[in-house]
């Protein structure tokens, strides 16, 4: 019984947790890529060369969008306060979450005044918005499994969304004949997905435990670094 019970184990359970979580985190990045290498040639030949320059456009603007709204709840920052409140870990990252919301509020309304000047159409800067909201809920609750080594809840949600989005997209591309906007649709699709179940469980674990002081403690320590961001 013990000798088949050995033989079930995975290979990483002799190692400890940080090493076996980089392992996942490794073997997440690998599919990550993996699945933009082999997709990207099938969406250059379904997609016209406009078409696939208007999605391009529209994933650049994302990704600095998320990169700069995601400054002000830097993982740094997170890491740092889990530990000054760990006797009130939900409190603070309740507070954090809603400045991290708050600022990309800030940020996202600045894009209805410049999409002109963005190349960007009024639904293009909503849709981004949303994204740029979905990607925030997720992101932060990603950095507390990180913090935590939980790796499987955290290789999962991102499997999940590497795995999901193509195939959704292209269901939306062949289905709908909606052009790009299947590709921004998918996204946007399994991102609701994902979210929301993320902002009902931050809901849950932060009501009535607000607290400006921890609020101003995430501020004071990301704020300063957003110009480097």
């Amino acid at each position: 019984m013990k000798k088949s019970q050995k033989k079930r184990r995975l290979p990483t359970s002799n190692l400890r947790l940080p090493a076996r979580a980089t392992i996942y985190y490794m073997l997440t990045s690998a599919l990550a890529k993996s699945v933009g290498i082999l997709t990207t040639p099938i969406f250059t030949r379904i997609l016209s060369g406009e078409d696939f320059g208007k999605y391009t456009l529209y994933m650049s603007w994302l990704g600095l969008l998320t990169v700069i709204c995601s400054g002000v709840t830097a993982q740094t920052v997170l890491y740092r306060g889990f530990e000054k409140y760990k006797d009130e870990k939900d409190g603070f990252l309740f507070s954090s979450f809603l400045l991290g919301i708050g600022f990309t509020a800030v940020i996202c309304s600045l894009l209805f005044a410049f999409s002109p000047i963005l190349g960007l159409g009024t639904e293009l800067v909503i849709l981004l918005s949303i994204q740029v909201f979905c990607d925030e809920t997720v992101g932060i609750f990603q950095t507390v499994r990180r913090y935590e080594y939980n790796y499987r809840a955290l290789s999962l949600t991102n499997a999940a969304s590497v795995i999901l989005t193509p195939i959704l997209s292209m269901a939306l591309i062949f289905g709908a004949d909606i052009g790009y906007s299947g590709r921004i649709f998918g996204l946007l699709i399994v991102s609701l997905g994902i979210a929301i179940p993320h902002l009902l469980r931050l809901l849950r674990l932060g009501r009535g435990k607000f607290d400006m002081a921890m609020a101003k403690y995430v501020a004071r320590h990301t704020l300063p670094l957003l110009p480097h961001t």
